[in-house]
C-alpha cells in the first residue's frame, strides 16, 4: 500500500481477472445467440411462400444454406467467441483485446445491415439482441485495451 488507508495496487492478473468476469457470459449468450434466426421471415403473398430464414448456421452450412455472407459470418463468430474465451482465462494483451472488438464491429455492421438482401428482412429479437451484445463487447474491450495500455505506460513496460 502507498498509503495507510488506502486501497492495495491492482495487479495486471487483478485486473484481467476483473474483465474476465464479464468476457465469461459474453461468450455463452454470443454463442447461444447464434442458434436462433436474426431476420424474420416473410409472409406468403399469392401464394409464393418466402424463404424460411433460420439460425446463422443453417443458413451458413443447412440444407439451402449455401450462403458466402453467412458463412462469413459464422466464421467471425467462431474467431470472435475464441477470442472471448482466451480473454476469459489468460490476461489478454490489449491487441487480442483490440481485435476482439474489431471482430464484433463487424459482425455488428452485418447483422444490422444484413449484406446480400435487395428488400432487406426485419431483425427478430435474437438479431436486435446480437447487435446490443457486439456495441456492449466492443466498450468493454476497448475500456480494457484502454485501461491496460494506460496501466502500463504508467508503470513503463514495453510489452
Amino acid at each position: 500500500m502507498d498509503v495507510e488507508g488506502a486501497t492495495p495496487r491492482l495487479t495486471d492478473r487483478d485486473l484481467a481477472d476483473r474483465y474476465a468476469r464479464l468476457y465469461g457470459p459474453f461468450a455463452v449468450v454470443m454463442l447461444l445467440l447464434t442458434f436462433f434466426p436474426y431476420m424474420r421471415s416473410g409472409e406468403p403473398k399469392g401464394g409464393i411462400t418466402p424463404h424460411e430464414f433460420g439460425s446463422l448456421w443453417r443458413e451458413a452450412f443447412g440444407p439451402g444454406g449455401d450462403n458466402e455472407v453467412a458463412t462469413f459470418g459464422a466464421a467471425l463468430f467462431v474467431a470472435a467467441i475464441v477470442l472471448v474465451l482466451i480473454a476469459t482465462f489468460v490476461p489478454p494483451p490489449p491487441v487480442l483485446t483490440a481485435t476482439i472488438a474489431v471482430l464484433a464491429l463487424i459482425i455488428v455492421v452485418m447483422v444490422w445491415t444484413r449484406p446480400g438482401f435487395y428488400n432487406t428482412p426485419a431483425l427478430t429479437d435474437a438479431g436486435i439482441a446480437d447487435i446490443a451484445i457486439g456495441y456492449a463487447l466492443v466498450v468493454l474491450t476497448i475500456t480494457h485495451t484502454i485501461h491496460t495500455v494506460l496501466r502500463r505506460s504508467a508503470r513503463g513496460d514495453r510489452d
